[in-house]
């Protein structure tokens, strides 16, 4: 195999041969196991109960409603459930592996699926191997076979089968005890250090991940709102067993015989449970994750749309995010001369020099060598390429001088440079290249490129302090420096400290602008009481700079450097870390430290990265937000992939989250003020001596016709004019917040004064009481469609509200109005229902009810407003 990898025609045949590179998909619970799952649920064996006990006192028609109610219940929490999942996984699909190929001899992007046998791949710090493959080129190359093996440390991959060195010695996960995998690469593993490239051997069912994967069991995530909804079934499982036996006592001291207050029982027990609250709550979170995506937000797990919205604070990085992320090598300074490389092609030979260095010092791809370098697109570090851009539009033959590289050393955060070693041919280079020592004197030299702080020994003061004034600018600083290399040293590694002998050539200036719409972003952020912290690698007089021209704060930002960060103990970071606004010259490890101190001090954390070292940060903060740009590493550690990488899209993502988290509160508040209602104008008949004034069926239809309906359309609810300009909500805020709780109750009260009222006054003049429950069941249908309206807003009266901005609902709630109707009059049902034919005055008065209605939502919610300082 030669090192220009396959042709575009030959993979495509061996891909015919081979198949797709896809891994067999884990086994996830079957129908079965779901439909089981949700008959678990403690509300539906409620029901289950309740039918069982009609159909034992007599009342075969409400069994049989019942029974009904409880299929279509657990059909549609099924449906739903099945939908999420599918949903989740398109949504996941949007992010399919790629892989860095050379094909037809230049580097390439392509779906890791498409990759084959004899695929030549490219590795880099933070990728996932996509193919089980052997080492074709290494450079201080680690992998992370954990995975596979368990073994945490990572192994060190090399070209032969015995390495010079390794963290690990442990043998290989798959083969015999002796068997050596240092040159073997499997798919799945994690590149931790270095860079190389790889022959593929085996491809998708034929790797061993396969083998592994193909007997895994999906697990299913519990997410914390779920266990909330859980909790929440068990408390009103106990709750409604409670109610049942208290008006069974009742009644039964009252002197009502024991068969009908069985049926009493039942109503209690049918009108207490929310069918439709958990398939509600399943399509708000099915839908919202599907409204953030086309916000260039994707969910990886659903814990993400549920607490995105109270983020209180952003950590986030500055390249890419605030500014564009296109940077652009815009000048170059030495010790005594700046040269500016936006006015065309200087032949200066100092800047020569220092642009061939680059061309052989740096790793970025290019992917059409042969086209013009003005339209160069690269492949990998952003500011690699601008430096390599600018060495092309000079003239610098970049994939001759790469050919020289003897051993690399790539760029890491935590050291901030990468160094190179080269030889030097004579000739190569016209005119003759000081950059390399002189034949006879040394054979190789080393190129180092990274911070200029890091890259020599000391800085020259006056080109220190002209530099911070750069920084200052807002530039961002790529210093250039070589040293002679002994003839006896062979690789990098022998060299101890590169450094320490190393000359600065000069500092290129790179600039990256700002994107248009960070500044708008952070402002919506300040107001929605979310503080933005930047966290950057960059020059502290750089972030400084941006973050001041970007607006992140109102005054001057305050600026911690890393190295003060690392003097910090944990107690003193936490103490003092709401004073600093942006932390500079940083390392991803202290990242997960800032996450730490912000969370111990109460706030909801979102950070955003996209390195391999970022992962503990994700992973640890309250949302992880990957850059789509990132590494696999980090996607996969994250709650939130960035598709576009935008600061704005973050503060567009906790807004979604926001209408998220309202919507499910509505939902809950629409279903279970329906639930109170029913249970307390069955109670409250009964303590008052009255007869049950609404039967088991007529509740269900209520339930599952007047209320799911509209509730699922609520999932489709847009957020609400004031929903960025409130301070996020605290952390751990139960979904029953006391204020939900406050308006179930109050509206429920007073819906059910009226109708009582209304059923007391009904009896005492016409002494008919399926008259009464016609109306009573007309009643709490007009209810629960008026308290949708009502409750489509907790900031603005229904009047302000915008009634056409969800048409889902307009078109649920008609089609609800119309089954009432039916239920209220149409022949064939009026048996099922037990309804009475309504006078003309009977319309009039459920009309009155549901304005009854209407008018309590308004003034809780009035009261409510003022007390949060809304006006109302």
């Amino acid at each position: 195999m030669t090192s220009g990898g396959l042709t575009t025609a030959k993979a495509e045949a061996l891909r015919r041969q081979h198949g797709s590179n896809i891994l067999p998909e884990p086994k996830r619970p079957g129908l079965f196991a779901i439909v089981a799952e949700e008959l678990r649920n403690p509300l539906l064996l409620v029901l289950a109960g309740a039918a069982v006990v009609a159909i034992a006192v007599g009342e075969r028609v409400d069994g049989a409603f019942i029974l009904v109610a409880l299929a279509l219940t657990a059909a549609f929490g099924v449906a739903m459930a099945v939908r999420a999942e599918r949903a989740l996984r398109a949504l996941r699909s949007m992010l399919a592996p790629t892989a860095r190929v050379i094909r037809d001899g230049h580097e390439a992007e392509v779906p890791a699926r498409e990759l084959v046998p004899g695929d030549r791949i490219v590795l880099e710090r933070g990728m996932r191997v996509p193919a089980d493959a052997q080492v074709f080129e290494a450079h201080d190359l680690e992998v992370d076979e954990s995975v596979l093996t368990g073994e945490s440390l990572p192994v060190v991959k090399t070209t032969e089968s015995t390495p010079s060195r390794s963290h690990s010695n442990s043998p290989s996960p798959h083969g015999g005890e002796g068997e050596k995998t240092f040159a073997t690469l499997w798919q799945g593993t994690t590149v931790v250090e270095g860079s190389g490239s790889a022959i593929v051997t085996a491809t998708g069912t034929a790797t061993r991940l396969a083998k592994i994967a193909a007997s895994l069991v999906e697990p299913r995530e519990q997410t914390p709102l779920q266990e909330q909804l859980g909790r929440l079934s068990a408390t009103l499982t106990v709750l409604i067993l409670g109610l049942t036996v208290v008006v069974l006592l009742i009644g039964l001291a009252r002197g009502v015989p024991f068969g009908a207050m069985l049926t009493t029982a039942v109503a209690v027990a049918v009108a207490a449970v929310p069918e439709g609250l958990a398939v509600a709550v399943t399509a708000i979170l099915a839908i919202g994750a599907f409204q953030l995506a086309r916000r260039q937000c994707l969910v990886r797990r659903l814990i993400a749309a549920e607490t995105l919205g109270s983020v209180s604070v952003i950590l986030t990085d500055k390249t890419g995010t605030i500014t564009e992320g296109r940077m652009r090598a815009v000048a170059f300074r030495t010790d005594d001369t700046r040269y500016d490389l936006t006015t065309g092609n200087i032949r200066a030979p100092t800047l020569l020099r220092a642009l061939e260095a680059v061309a052989m010092g740096t790793d970025v791809a290019i992917a059409n060598p042969e086209d013009a370098a003005s339209t160069w697109r690269f492949l990998g570090s952003g500011t690699e390429a601008a430096l390599v851009a600018a060495a092309g539009e000079h003239g610098v033959d970049v994939s001759a001088l790469r050919r020289r590289r003897v051993d690399r050393l790539p760029f890491s955060a935590e050291r901030k440079y990468s160094a190179t070693f080269v030889e030097r041919r004579s000739g190569d280079v016209t005119p003759p290249d000081p950059l390399l020592p002189q034949e006879g004197e040394h054979e190789r030299a080393l190129i180092l490129i990274g911070a200029p702080e890091r890259i020599v020994p000391k800085l020259p003061d006056t080109l220190h302090r002209e530099l911070e004034e750069l920084g200052a600018e807002g530039f961002r600083l790529v210093g250039i420096a070589v040293a002679d290399v002994p003839v006896d040293v062979k690789r990098i590694a022998g060299l101890g400290d590169p450094t320490r002998h190393a000359k600065l050539l000069g500092v290129f200036l790179l600039r990256d602008p700002l994107r248009m719409d960070a500044a708008g972003a952070l402002a919506e952020a300040r107001t929605a009481g979310i503080r933005t912290v930047m966290v950057t690698g960059d020059y502290p007089a750089t972030a400084g700079r941006i973050a001041r021209d970007v607006g992140l704060i109102a005054r001057e930002p305050r600026v911690c450097t890393g190295d003060a960060l690392g003097r910090m103990s944990d107690a003193e970071l936490r103490d003092r870390i709401e004073g600093f606004d942006v932390f500079a010259r940083t390392v991803p490890e202290q990242k997960l430290r800032l996450v730490r101190a912000w969370r111990e001090r109460g706030a909801v954390v979102a950070v955003t990265g996209d390195g391999v070292n970022d992962a503990p940060a994700l992973i640890g903060a309250d949302v992880g937000v990957a850059m789509g740009s990132g590494t696999d590493v980090a996607r996969e550690a994250s709650d939130l992939v960035l598709i576009d990488d935008h600061y704005a899209t973050i503060v567009a993502g906790v807004a979604g989250g926001r209408v998220i988290w309202d919507n499910l509160r509505k939902v809950t508040a629409y279903l279970l003020t329906s639930s109170f209602s029913e249970v307390i104008l069955v109670g409250g008949a009964v303590a008052l001596g009255m007869p049950v004034p609404i039967l088991p069926a007529q509740i269900l239809w209520v339930n599952l016709v007047e209320d799911l309906l509209p509730a699922a359309a609520l999932a489709f609810e847009p957020g609400e004019r004031g929903v960025m300009l409130e301070r996020p909500r605290p952390r751990g805020e139960p979904l029953l917040s006391r204020e939900l709780r406050t308006l179930i109750f109050g509206v429920g009260i007073v819906s059910d004064i009226v109708l009582l009222a209304v059923a007391f006054a009904l009896l005492t003049r016409t002494h008919d009481l399926a008259l009464t429950r016609t109306i009573m069941f007309g009643g709490l249908g007009i209810n629960a469609l008026v308290f949708v309206f009502g409750i489509r807003s907790f900031r603005e009266p229904i009047w302000r509200s915008r009634p056409f901005a969800n048409p889902h609902l307009l078109i649920a709630v008609a089609v609800a109005a119309i089954l009432l109707v039916a239920g209220l009059a149409a022949p064939a049902l009026q048996p099922l229902l037990r309804t009475a034919s309504l006078p003309l005055w009977g319309w009039g008065v459920i009309a009155a009810i549901g304005t009854a209605e209407l008018a309590a939502i308004e003034v809780v919610k009035t009261i409510f407003r003022r007390r949060r300082g809304v006006d109302a």
